[in-house]
């Protein structure tokens, strides 16, 4: 469960994360198609101040993709990454991959001494608890009084008319005394007092917890959990994120060609601008070289 949940967030984290790096791209190309549209207008009327104004958002607009283009390309390597690295250990197991590093399955020896672990703490609990019964509330008898607790480490050892772990609780609830007196004992034999049933509950929850850790554990040793895990994670999570990159991609293509469009523009501005300048030079050169008397005749001498 810690490693499905951990991965399972760590999705959903990229996710997100994808999602709003998709919702600032298309919402920078839609205001970059609304500053082109202001630079046009400018470029006609011939405002040279709000032009350059535009210019420099303009500028800042490609940093701010440059930061995009960054975070998509890192967000792409981590997710081609773990996903390609997680299909490649599903497909085989057995081969040299970087998860075997983290994966806990992989240490055999490790599994299995958790595992004998496990089952001789739930057979010695039970054990004892059969034996209290037995020889203090029962008076030496399996059969009659309080029934005892079944060992699914050893059935064949359980003894007729025992009680499984996940119901002994409310099996041994009618047992417990009503009334006890004064001593804290109950007056008749085979039955519990409220703080021996207290004892038995607990310890029949930390029984149950370790009957339940047992088949992940046989799972865990076998790699079997770490499989289905890693196939729900690719199935669910890997393939939506691909889209998202995708996407991403689209909105980084739309910016670029949005970018390039507005330097051409820029470029046959800033040439047009030029051109009309040297004219203009050209003219007031020629005005002054030809002299505001240029085409007057001269006045003639006095005698």
């Amino acid at each position: 469960m810690i490693i499905k949940h951990g991965k399972g967030n760590t999705m959903e984290y990229l996710s997100m994360h994808c999602t709003r790096i998709i919702i600032c791209l298309f919402l920078f190309f839609f205001w970059f198609l609304i500053e082109l549209f202001r630079y046009a207008v400018f470029s006609v009327l011939g405002m040279t101040v709000l032009m350059y104004m535009l210019i420099l958002i303009v500028w800042i607009l490609v940093a701010g993709t440059w930061i995009l283009c960054g975070v998509y390309i890192m967000l792409n390597n981590v997710v081609g990454d773990t996903c390609v690295s997680m299909e490649e250990w599903v497909a085989n197991p057995s081969a040299q991959t970087n998860l075997q590093d983290i994966l806990p399955c992989v240490d055999i020896n490790t599994t299995d001494r958790a595992l004998e672990q496990a089952k001789i703490i739930s057979n010695d609990t039970i054990t004892g608890i059969n034996g209290v019964i037995t020889a203090v509330l029962n008076n030496g008898s399996q059969t009659q009084g309080l029934p005892l607790m079944c060992n699914p480490i050893q059935p064949n050892l359980n003894s007729p008319g025992c009680v499984d772990t996940g119901s002994a609780s409310q099996k041994w609830l009618p047992y417990v005394c009503s009334n006890p007196g004064a001593s804290q004992d109950c007056q008749l034999g085979g039955r519990l007092t409220p703080q021996l049933y207290s004892q038995l509950n607990t310890s029949v929850f930390v029984i149950n917890g370790l009957n339940e850790s047992i088949p992940f554990l046989l799972d865990l040793a076998n790699c079997q959990f770490v499989r289905q895990v890693f196939t729900n994670i690719r199935e669910q999570h890997c393939h939506p994120l691909r889209d998202y990159i995708s996407w991403q991609f689209i909105g980084l293509a739309l910016l670029s060609g949005g970018l390039m469009f507005s330097i051409w523009l820029w470029i046959i501005f800033n040439r047009r601008r030029r051109h009309r300048f040297f004219h203009h030079i050209q003219d007031h050169g020629q005005f002054i070289a030809s002299g505001p008397t240029g085409h007057q005749p001269s006045p003639k001498a006095a005698p």
